[in-house]
């Protein structure tokens, strides 16, 4: 990765709005933003995949120069850096990543809801999820932006002069021994950077000014369980802040494929979410991973869950698994569009599962708490459902064995295979781990050569 040595020159420039459409508006008195929709700005980007959300659900991707409006849900899909050139001196580059880039959170797509500016700000955005950059492109004097995310949390950056940029993300999940079916709020992290020139920040009741890049004060990290540091000082850039930075060589596929797909949205009336199935079809994986997430940034729940279920492709499944942990980790709301336990609807109950079967889903895409892998019925509730009717349960049954077992990994088991394969990897792995044991303990690792 790249160090933040280079700046953003390439971002964004200045947009000049409509007198009359770009009038302030007063701020609601219960503090939340205007639903208002209106102007906000143009898409600049050429190459990437930038999509809003219509009054009637479906995603349509923003052409080049292309408007982007206040109330409309606008989504960077994951490995595209979509600029915009806002109303009133604002540049806004949603930055999606990937998870090869192995950055600090698993970051995918960048999800942001544009609002009316009230009085005295000159841009008001809702951050949903994902990174987002910030920057001051007037011809002089200060930019004040007013950045809300995770439930009506609102803070106001100041970008003290032209040129100055501000990156943002926010993350939230659920650890592997998290249950969402607790009910509990998944963890939510956000974390602010100045990453050029000054800015100041307003949290609360408290102000804090002059934040600067390293070597400099100017990080920030805020939880939802309460907590909030900074602004920290940082002596070097963060090289997972260069928003420059590109994945790797090795994974020169993915970026192929992200440009193929790039390529054929532009050209296309089409909306998203039908090129993104287009993609799934692909006989190339890296298309087909793309897609996947792609189809998770867009919530298009139907096709993660048949996804579950492929009999060709065990990366899909295996994407599939990932995307809607992903997807579920958004909010504690989120398993239950999946299935509600309560009301038995659902995407899975419209997909034609049983309720058993749903709620075998939910178990088994669910976290698995150190405590019960100390318990011998985990692993037979695991083995048992190697042999189920259902595709996507043997498959997520399988995926935990052997994450959990790596001796089980040399069992030959395929959850696709005919009856009989199944049968005869369903009884190696009752052999493996017998009724009322645990697992044999993985072998001591091998000493590095020379050592003693």
């Amino acid at each position: 990765m790249m160090n933040l040595t280079a700046g953003i020159a390439c971002l964004l420039c200045l947009l000049v709005g409509s007198a009359d459409e770009d009038k302030p508006k007063e701020p609601r008195p219960d503090g939340k933003p205007s639903t208002e929709r209106r102007e906000a700005g143009k898409f600049t980007s050429k190459g990437e995949i930038l999509a809003r959300r219509g009054k009637d659900g479906d995603w349509e991707s923003v052409p080049a120069g292309g408007i982007v409006r206040t109330a409309e849900p606008l989504v960077s899909l994951p490995g595209c850096r979509s600029e915009l050139r806002l109303n009133r001196g604002i540049g806004l580059l949603l930055w999606g990543a990937l998870p090869e880039m192995q950055l600090p959170f698993p970051l995918l797509e960048s999800a942001v809801i544009l609002h009316p500016a009230p009085r005295g700000v000159d841009a008001d955005l809702t951050l949903q999820r994902g990174r987002i950059y910030l920057s001051n492109r007037k011809e002089k004097g200060p930019a004040r932006v007013r950045l809300r995310f995770w439930k009506g949390e609102t803070w106001d950056v100041t970008l003290d002069e032209p040129g100055a940029v501000v990156g943002a993300e926010l993350f939230s999940g659920y650890p592997p021994d998290g249950k969402f079916s607790t009910g509990e709020e998944p963890v939510v992290a956000f974390v602010l950077y100045v990453a050029k020139e000054s800015a100041a920040v307003k949290v609360g009741f408290n102000t804090f000014t002059e934040l600067k890049p390293p070597p400099g004060r100017g990080f920030f990290y805020w939880n939802n369980k309460g907590r909030l540091l900074g602004p920290l000082r940082q002596e070097k850039p963060i090289a997972a802040w260069d928003p420059d930075q590109r994945l790797p060589r090795e994974f020169r596929e993915l970026t192929a494929a992200r440009e193929k797909l790039a390529a054929r949205v532009a050209k296309s009336g089409k909306n998203v979410e039908v090129r993104l199935l287009e993609a799934l079809a692909s006989a190339n994986p890296a298309d087909r991973a793309l897609a996947l997430r792609g189809l998770a940034a867009v919530d298009r729940l139907g096709a993660l869950v048949d996804a579950l279920g492929d009999e060709m492709h065990p990366d899909v499944r295996g994407e599939a698994f990932v995307a809607l942990r992903n997807w579920i980790g958004r909010g504690e709301e989120q398993a239950g569009k999946l299935y509600d336990r309560k009301k038995r609807t659902g995407i899975l109950v419209d997909k034609k599962y049983r309720a058993d079967e749903a709620e075998s889903v939910l178990e088994l895409l669910d976290g698995l708490p150190t405590q019960a892998l100390k318990q011998p019925e985990t692993y037979e509730a695991l083995i048992a459902y190697l042999k189920h009717r259902r595709l996507a349960v043997r498959g997520l049954a399988y995926r935990h064995l052997v994450a959990l077992v790596p001796a089980g990994r040399n069992i030959k088991y395929d959850p696709a295979g005919d009856r009989e394969k199944i049968e005869k990897g369903y009884q190696d792995w009752k052999k493996l781990i017998p009724r009322g044991k645990l697992p044999p303990a993985p072998p001591p690792p091998k000493p590095e050569r020379g050592a003693p």
